[in-house]
């Protein structure tokens, strides 16, 4: 009876333990630096054109570019990643990067998910359901 006991403790109290050796947030390189840089590029747009693209199709939110950040929390991570994986055609990626947009939302981007050649930025609003994004 006591070694089954035993493998019931040593079983539950691995569990966490795997769960947390998980990353969800991917860290700063080169695609973070891109996707940080196209952001602020397209809040700051001036042209008429990219500027009812950011507001009306892509529903990107006006931010101080001050205020953009790559995220490390895992659990907002695990949380864009959800909602990432929760669209058509989507799966649930594994890891991914978490774009903050000041107080008004963030941007998720899962590099291993093309949609062909390109990739899918999602726009997320503040509680992480998905309102917006592009392929590009």
């Amino acid at each position: 009876m006591r070694t089954l006991a035993a493998m019931v403790v040593a079983a539950f109290s691995a569990t966490p333990a795997v769960a947390q050796s998980v990353q969800r947030c991917r860290a700063a390189d080169n695609t973070s630096a891109r996707l940080i840089e196209e952001l602020k590029a397209r809040i700051t747009a001036t042209d008429p054109e990219q500027v009812a693209d950011r507001d009306t199709l892509f529903k990107i939110p006006v931010v101080n570019v001050n205020q953009i950040s790559l995220v490390t929390d895992e659990a907002t991570c695990l949380k864009a990643a959800n909602a990432y994986g929760s669209q058509p055609g989507s799966t649930t990626p594994t890891r991914v990067y978490v774009v903050k947009l000041g107080s008004k939302g963030y941007a998720a981007l899962d590099p291993d998910q093309p949609a062909g050649e390109f990739r899918v930025v999602m726009i997320l609003s503040t509680k992480l359901a998905v309102t917006g994004g592009w392929t590009g």
